[in-house]
């Protein structure tokens, strides 16, 4: 039996994590929400990003070229401007054609000018104020600056629960409870602590109606239903009877599992607690990491993903698990290859972390990946020096606590101690990322 949120895999006879769109594979390079096993699957040959099996929108390399069908094909080694790459031959360009045409610096062109411009787009696009093909035709929707079809836009409402706030602007969250579910057109018979979203993943509170990204209608609330300010919780300004709040002030944000005002947020640190959460800068509120990442800077960089189900890439992308790594090998998309310089994830070098190449008896580093650096003989990245900066703020606060008098002596001087070789640490760290990115570790084990 699994926990909650994770799927048994039959294939790999382990459970992994639940998927209810897109966005939650969004941090697994080349895979997609199945809808039908909710599991995240791989896209289709050749491709590094998909909407679903049958709609790819970038594919893995420069020498495949991508269709308005979604397909990633043979590629061309050069065009000229007029020609468009068909099946991996040059074509003149005309009406119709399934891949871009080159037409100097424009993009998404069906024919150009002899001057280099475009004159008619893909059929996905249509041209702007400007006579650049760079808005998306009826019918299609942008994804990731591609215009690709509606139908395949899973879901274009989104889907919420009280905790995650994914609505698309012009709907609301009808969620009771944690489960997620289809988010709904806002309208006049919305409930109390229910919002029409003005904005993507952007709640109004108590607005009913938007236009042009802002609240036009609030929901109408009944003297009998609400109480004065000064008898609601701290940062609520509406609230009902039993003082759950229904809006909160401009320093507040309302959690709408409790419906409790809470503090906005500036940095990731005050978003701490059992559940791997991030600070988002627009709307200054706690938000979930995305399924498989344990810790994450914001929703698309993660920097430790669920090592049972995962490996961390460098790009902070959660990558398929090899199982039964060999030494002195990494994973790469879910398949071993040996280490070398450059690689995108970790090597295995038995209890030594973040390496990329092992020394010759494969129990320490050789050299360090490029997001990681030389610290006291271990390859450390920037988040686990942060991680060693917090550990040393609680070790003062817990000696400050238990035994005042005897800190007032000592626990300044060490405090001082342990911030200052941290912050030594983060600066080699940039500078020697800038120097030489790859540094030699001395051959001692790592703790």
């Amino acid at each position: 039996m699994c926990e909650d949120n994770y799927i048994f895999n039959t294939s790999s006879k382990i459970c992994t994590p639940r998927c209810i769109t897109n966005d939650d594979c969004r941090n697994i390079q080349g895979q997609y929400c199945d809808q039908q096993t909710h599991m995240c699957t791989p896209c289709g040959s050749f491709c590094s990003a998909c909407v679903s099996s049958d709609f790819c929108y970038t594919c893995t390399s420069t020498y495949h070229t991508l269709t308005t069908a979604g397909l990633c094909t043979a590629g061309c080694t050069y065009l000229q401007d007029g020609q468009y790459c068909k099946d991996g031959k040059a074509e003149p360009c005309a009406g119709g054609i399934e891949s871009a045409c080159k037409c100097g610096q424009y993009q998404n062109c069906a024919t150009c000018s002899q001057d280099g411009y475009c004159t008619s787009c893909l059929t996905n696009y249509m041209q702007d104020m400007f006579g650049a093909c760079s808005q998306c035709a009826y019918g299609y929707e942008m994804n990731e600056s591609i215009c690709i079809p509606i139908q395949f836009t899973h879901q274009a409402s989104g889907v919420c629960s009280l905790t995650s706030l994914t609505c698309r602007a012009g709907y609301f969250c009808p969620a009771k409870d944690y489960n997620l579910v289809q988010c709904l057109p806002c309208n006049n018979n919305m409930a109390y602590g229910e919002s029409c979203y003005c904005q993507d993943s952007i709640p109004t509170n108590n607005c009913i109606e938007c236009a042009g990204g802002q609240c036009t209608g609030l929901l109408y609330v009944h003297n009998d239903h609400t109480m004065a300010e000064n008898n609601c919780r701290p940062g609520c300004q509406i609230c009902d009877y039993y003082q759950n709040c229904i809006q909160c002030d401009e320093t507040h944000y309302i959690d709408y599992s409790t419906l409790i005002c809470y503090e906005k947020c500036n940095t990731n640190q005050e978003c701490a607690g059992p559940e791997p959460r991030y600070c988002d800068p627009d709307s200054m509120t706690c938000r979930q990491c995305l399924l498989g990442c344990l810790a994450c800077g914001n929703k698309y960089e993660c920097y430790k993903c669920d090592p049972l189900h995962y490996v961390t890439t460098i790009a902070g992308f959660c990558a398929p698990k090899c199982d039964n790594l060999p030494i002195g090998h990494y994973c790469n998309n879910g398949k071993p290859e040996p280490c070398a310089q450059g690689i995108t994830s970790m090597c295995n070098c038995g209890t030594s972390q973040n390496c990329a190449t092992c020394n010759f008896e494969c129990n320490t580093c050789d050299l360090c990946l490029t997001n990681a650096t030389n610290y006291n003989n271990q390859c450390l990245t920037k988040f686990d020096l942060d991680q060693m900066y917090q550990q040393s703020q609680l070790v003062a606060q817990k000696i400050m606590l238990s035994d005042p008098l005897t800190a007032r002596n000592y626990l300044g001087p060490a405090a001082a101690v342990v911030i200052f070789t941290v912050c030594i640490g983060v600066v080699l760290y940039f500078v020697q990322k800038r120097v030489r990115k790859n540094t030699k570790v001395t051959a001692t084990a790592i703790n």
